[in-house]
């Protein structure tokens, strides 16, 4: 498999969280009767990045990683180009595989590649079917994540189609993940791959990950700052369970009230932070809420 320190230094699932869904997949990586294609859909700020990170180290350690692709609407140009995506591919499971490289090379030789359908068919499909011929082998996995933040959307849906048309047939599988933009969906709905939608997952769930993350991270800056004392536990448990609630399912809500709370007088913050009244249901507005109440401290400091 792909050498360890090339793998993205990204943080992954908090250690016991996201247990159920990680299985979930490395059961689907490993039955070779699953479909060629796992979807997984959810808003931002769910923790798609850091499931599609765990899933990839999981497959790493299984001998089971063909190669991943992480897409960011901020990062370079490579990052947000959807040409860029089965070219990087393609040399991650060169890297993987000599013979795999040697019939690369041969088929760049004799086809001309001159659109995504062409770039996977030489790139990824041919070499991979002179290549990966044992059916006793379990397919390698190839990670593409949050495929939304690509800035072309016709040419991330004519990717999906391609996909979708010739991974079925190959000794490959695909992990995509994104929001669920109407023109990912509508891609999806031509073929019928495994989907799992973050917004499904029930909801009590969700809710232990969230709270295990908060208790572990709260306890361990108690443990740093001695902010137990006189026998009194830190973090209470009432404020814990409002930070968790106001959470839901959001889990870039918890990280960033732990950075926030971190930062400075972390019982001050978090009595602040868990004090205000009930929170609204509406799933995006917890991130709005945090992110306007630090800002809005921050911007009291200035004069």
């Amino acid at each position: 498999p792909a050498r360890h320190r090339d793998i993205p230094n990204k943080s992954g699932c908090y250690p016991g969280t996201r247990v159920d869904i990680l299985a979930d997949l490395f059961a689907w990586a490993k039955d070779p009767n699953a479909p060629g294609v796992y979807w997984l859909s959810g808003m931002a700020g769910t923790g798609k990045t850091s499931i599609a990170i765990s899933f990839i180290r999981l497959l790493h350690r299984h001998g089971l990683l063909g190669g991943w692709f992480f897409c960011s609407r901020g990062g370079n140009h490579d990052e947000r180009d959807v040409k860029a995506i089965i070219p990087t591919i393609s040399d991650l499971l060169a890297a993987v595989s000599p013979a795999f490289r040697q019939a690369k090379a041969a088929a760049l030789d004799s086809e001309p590649v001159i659109d995504l359908d062409d770039q996977f068919r030489v790139l990824v499909c041919n070499p991979v079917k002179s290549t990966f011929q044992s059916e006793d082998d379990i397919p390698l996995v190839i990670v593409l994540d949050a495929l939304d933040e690509c800035t072309e959307a016709e040419a991330t849906r004519d990717l999906l189609h391609t996909v979708l048309k010739y991974v079925p047939d190959l000794r490959i599988k695909v992990f995509a993940t994104s929001r669920p933009e109407q023109y990912i969906r509508d891609a999806f709905r031509t073929k019928y791959p495994k989907v799992l939608r973050l917004h499904d997952v029930d909801v009590d769930i969700v809710r232990g990950d969230v709270e295990l993350y908060l208790h572990s991270r709260l306890t361990g800056l108690a443990l740093t700052r001695g902010l137990s004392s006189s026998g009194e536990k830190w973090p209470p448990s009432d404020q814990l369970s409002a930070l968790a609630e106001r959470a839901g399912r959001l889990f870039i809500y918890a990280s960033t009230a732990v950075a926030y709370i971190s930062q400075r007088d972390a019982q001050d913050r978090l009595r602040r932070l868990t004090s205000g009244g009930k929170p609204s249901i509406k799933a995006i507005e917890p991130i709005d809420a945090i992110y306007n109440f630090i800002l809005s401290e921050a911007f009291l400091r200035l004069e």
